[in-house]
C-alpha cells in the first residue's frame, strides 16, 4: 500500500461517491444485522437517559413547591414533562398509597386483574399506576403492559 500513489481529490470524491455506495449494497446484508444492533443500543441508551432524566425533574419539581401542586385545579389543562402529570405530581413519590390510583382496592388486586383494566386508563393514570408499581411490587406483567399502552414510559 505504500506504493500506491497519492490519489487526487477529484478520484478520492468519485470513489467516495461511486464505489462506496456500491460496495455498501453487496454488503449490506452482512453489515445491517450490526447496524441495527447499534441502533437499538443507541435508543435504549437514550430512552434510559430520558427516564433517569424525567425522574430526577419530577423528584425535583415535587420537593420544590409542595404548596403550589395542591393548589392546582385536578383538571389542569398545563403541559408538563409527561401526559397529564398535574395530576400524577399532586403527591410526592415517596409515601403515596394506592388510594390516589384510578383504580379501586388497586393493592387488593391480582397482576392479572389490574393488566385487564389498563386499556381504560388515561395517560396520566398509566404514569401513576407506573410510578406505583415500579416503586412498589415491580410486577413485570403490569409493567410490561403499562410500556406496551405507552412506550414513553
Amino acid at each position: 500500500m505504500a506504493d500506491e500513489p497519492t490519489k487526487s481529490p477529484f478520484d478520492q470524491l468519485w470513489e467516495l461517491c461511486v464505489y462506496a455506495p456500491i460496495g455498501l449494497v453487496f454488503s449490506l446484508h452482512e453489515l445491517a444485522p450490526e447496524l441495527v444492533n447499534k441502533g437499538r443500543q443507541q435508543v435504549n441508551m437514550a430512552r434510559f437517559v430520558g427516564t433517569v432524566a424525567s425522574r430526577k425533574i419530577n423528584k425535583l419539581v415535587s420537593s420544590a413547591n409542595p404548596l403550589q401542586r395542591s393548589a392546582e385545579p385536578s383538571g389542569s389543562t398545563t403541559h408538563d414533562i409527561a401526559p397529564d402529570m398535574a395530576t400524577v405530581q399532586s403527591a410526592p413519590l415517596a409515601g403515596r398509597s394506592a388510594a390516589h390510583l384510578a383504580l379501586a382496592d388497586y393493592d387488593s388486586l391480582a397482576a392479572s386483574q389490574i393488566v385487564a383494566r389498563l386499556d381504560s386508563l388515561t395517560p396520566g393514570d398509566l404514569l401513576a399506576v407506573h410510578e406505583y408499581e415500579s416503586t412498589g411490587r415491580s410486577r413485570r406483567t403490569i409493567l410490561a403492559k403499562i410500556h406496551q399502552l405507552n412506550p414513553d414510559l
